[in-house]
């Protein structure tokens, strides 16, 4: 927190500059790995949240407003904006993958099912056609015996 130019009474204003300075900034290998191995998944509301009161809220928050500030903050602008769309379709999307995750369990049940009714019927099918074959042989010999008489 910082006290911002121009403020009559002291109001302070939040101020990052500084501590991204600091800390981001200094190693810039360092900021992009911290990009590049970000976990999205473990976005929280909170951190969306908060970036939607503070930061997308605010009418310099567009890519054409970025883009003509610098080169590196249209890339990270873009990086942003990816996490909190990502955010939102993952939040959205939520309930659909939980019930995909049921569907395929059942799906999963149902074909082990379905594997175990084949094998028996597979052995029904073997053993009609074992009685098949045994029927046919006795039919011929049936035959030769009334040939024989």
């Amino acid at each position: 927190m910082s006290v911002k130019e121009g403020n009559v009474g002291g109001k302070k204003e939040e101020n990052y500059f500084e501590t991204a300075k600091r800390y981001l900034l200094n190693d810039t290998k360092e900021l992009l790995d911290l990009l590049q191995k970000f976990d999205k998944t473990s976005i929280q509301g909170s951190m969306i949240k908060k970036l939607e009161e503070k930061i997308t809220c605010r009418p310099e928050f567009t890519f054409a407003a970025v883009e003509r500030t610098s080169f590196a903050t249209k890339f990270l602008y873009m990086w942003v904006k990816a996490m909190w769309d990502y955010y939102k379709v993952y939040t959205e999307t939520k309930p659909l993958r939980e019930k995909l995750l049921v569907m395929r369990q059942i799906v999963e049940e149902k074909t082990a099912e379905l594997k175990v009714k084949k094998e028996a019927l597979d052995k029904i099918n073997n053993k009609i056609k074992d009685l098949e074959d045994m029927f046919n042989l006795k039919m011929f010999e049936k035959q030769e015996l009334t040939n024989k008489i």
